[in-house]
This record gives structure tokens, C-alpha cells and sequence, in this order.
């Protein structure tokens, strides 16, 4: 019996030790919480990097300013220790070219707004033109016959779900057509992958992001549409079967 005594209080021990370790770490916790919300800087911090130092895509003058300044913050909020290492990065550019343009089989054209998806390759300077084939999803590809998005530009035009509470579940259901679009494209044959903006806001303005490709793949360009051309395009090519676009990129890796 004492045995089985000592063994409980042992073991309750060691819960109600434990208890207060979290009671004194959660009250600590809280302290932190409430000290940053308060007086925190964050925000201010963030601002500063989001609009005085400005766009910081790898290997830009941006991007050594904003390590330079994140240092000196560093620095001056008494960090013991602030090092800086040397690390190599991607060098990915724009350019100054992002067109595209809709032919349609009634031979109207129409000017698409298009930005190239970050670290895509480019186009040649006359840019590619081709049949555009719509899909919704990326397994959608599987079901074409051999051959069928040969030389082919693939319209990913699945789009983000406005019912969702969480915008960023929304996002996060349809975000894989701009990460591994083209790469899931070229195996296929596809000349160029357009993308759907990843936005819930039907306007003029394409949203660009990052992308990837297969490292044992071809790269194809990459760009995104605009929702309000996404839509465009969509109804062009139900009501003109066969129509064609042209796509001029000049972004490229220095």
C-alpha cells in the first residue's frame, strides 16, 4: 500500500508540478502577447520594409537594401550578436515586355493584361502564338489524348472560392495551377502556361507570384491573367472554338 501511495503522489506530483510550469509560462506568454500588441513595432517595421525599401525580389538592389536594413533594426533594438552571411540567390528579371493579345476565329483581336509569374522563362522577342486549351485543374491534363496540347498554350482558369471564411483557404484551393502549372504542362507538349489570377477582385490587374519548375523538365513561360480577361477569354473561347493568343515575355534569369 505505501508503495502504491508513493507512486501516485509521485505521479500527481509531477502533474501538478507540471500544471504550474505551464501556469507560469502561459501567464509569461501572455505578458509577451500584450507587451507587442501594445508597444510592439511590427507594424511600423513592416511598413518601412513594404514601402521605403520597396520590392525585394532575389538579387535586386531592394533586396541587399532591406538585408542592410533589417541589420541596422537589428542593431538598434540590442540584439547581442547581428551577422550577415553571403549566400548566393536567383537573379530573376521582368523585363519590360508582358503582352498578350486574343485572336479570335470572327477576326477581332483583343488585348489581354498578363504579368509574368515570377522566375518564368521568357518568350523569343516575336513572342508564341498558338490555340489556347482551358482546364480547371491540373489532373484535367491526364485526360487529353496524346498529342492534344502539343505546341498548345494551357489557360488554367479554376477560381478561387468566394464562399470560403478564410480568404486564404480560398487561396490555398487553387493556388497549385500557378506553382506547378507549367511545370505539369510541359510534359504534355504546351508551348506556355496563362494562369487565372490568384484574387477574389474582378479588375484589370493580374496578380503575379512565384512558380516552379520540374528540374528534370522544359520550361515553359508562365503569366497571369487578369480576372476580368480571365473571364475574356473563357467566353472567347466557348464562342469561338480554336481562337488563338499571342504571348510576348521578356523576363529572364541574369
Amino acid at each position: 500500500m505505501k508503495k502504491i501511495l508513493f507512486t501516485a503522489s509521485a505521479l500527481f506530483g509531477g502533474f501538478f508540478l507540471s500544471a504550474q510550469t505551464i501556469d507560469i509560462d502561459s501567464i509569461a506568454t501572455v505578458r509577451i502577447f500584450n507587451e507587442v500588441l501594445a508597444e510592439g513595432e511590427g507594424y511600423e517595421n513592416l511598413r518601412v520594409l513594404c514601402k521605403s525599401v520597396g520590392h525585394r525580389l532575389s538579387g535586386s538592389p531592394q533586396a541587399a537594401a532591406a538585408v542592410e536594413w533589417g541589420k541596422q533594426a537589428m542593431v538598434k533594438a540590442g540584439y547581442d550578436s547581428v551577422i550577415l552571411q553571403p549566400v548566393k540567390v536567383p537573379k530573376w528579371v521582368r523585363g519590360n515586355v508582358e503582352k498578350a493579345t486574343l485572336h479570335q476565329t470572327n477576326g477581332e483581336n483583343l488585348s489581354l493584361t498578363v504579368k509574368a509569374l515570377g522566375m518564368s522563362v521568357g518568350t523569343p522577342a516575336l513572342g508564341i502564338t498558338a490555340e489556347v486549351v482551358e482546364v480547371y485543374n491540373l489532373d484535367t491534363l491526364k485526360t487529353f489524348k496524346k498529342d492534344a496540347l502539343k505546341g498548345k498554350i494551357v489557360f488554367f482558369n479554376r477560381p478561387m472560392n468566394p464562399h470560403h471564411f478564410s480568404t486564404f483557404m480560398a487561396y490555398g484551393g487553387c493556388v497549385d495551377q500557378r506553382g506547378s502549372g507549367a511545370a505539369t504542362a510541359a510534359p504534355f507538349g504546351a508551348a506556355a502556361v496563362l494562369v487565372r489570377s490568384m484574387t477574389l477582385m474582378h479588375d484589370d490587374h493580374a496578380h503575379t507570384g512565384s512558380m516552379r519548375y520540374d528540374p528534370k523538365g522544359v520550361n515553359i513561360p508562365a503569366a497571369a491573367l487578369s480576372l476580368n480577361d480571365a473571364d475574356a477569354l473563357s467566353a472567347a473561347l466557348k464562342g469561338f472554338p480554336n481562337s488563338k493568343v499571342t504571348l510576348q515575355l521578356s523576363c529572364h534569369h541574369a
